[in-house]
């Protein structure tokens, strides 16, 4: 017998909901970023 959880955990389904967020949204946030930084590395650094 497992002792999984039948549901996902609150934090479980936060976490998802966050990346498949951010990962939809990623390019608009490093295209942001890029206007205020001179450089795309900076941007990427920023972004990491």
């Amino acid at each position: 017998m497992s002792n999984m959880p039948l549901e996902p955990r609150p934090d479980d389904v936060r976490y998802e909901t966050f990346v498949a967020r951010f990962a939809k949204h990623e390019p608009d946030l490093r295209r942001f970023i890029r206007t205020l930084l001179p450089t795309w590395t900076g941007a990427d650094e920023v972004l990491q």
